[in-house]
């Protein structure tokens, strides 16, 4: 599948975000290439992404995946500015609910 409309998808469902991050976690070289370029295409939603990351990060069954949310969260950062980084995880940290990890 083609990156962009892979980022579509992921970009649609927490499921298959929790997905992706597990793939930007693999071992296997190919799988976590491909898994970074369907990355580099979600980080053009940057409200998106981080709405999905920060839903990753406080609900994900795996801990290693809320782990490594936190630190792609910084990747997000860059796309958004630091402004926009702010109001913008602002936002989606009011849209969530609260849950302790």
């Amino acid at each position: 599948m083609d990156p962009a409309a892979e980022a579509q998808a992921v970009l649609g469902s927490p499921v298959a975000f929790d997905a992706l991050v597990a793939r930007l976690m693999a071992q296997d070289n190919d799988a976590r290439k491909g898994a970074e370029l369907v990355f580099e295409q979600a980080k053009r939603q940057p409200d998106a992404c981080v709405r999905l990351l920060l839903h990753t990060l406080r609900q994900s069954a795996t801990v290693e995946h809320r782990s490594f949310s936190a630190i792609m969260l910084r990747k997000v950062r860059g796309h958004i500015g630091v402004g926009g980084w702010r109001s913008g995880l602002v936002a989606a940290i009011q849209g969530s609910p609260v849950l302790l990890i």
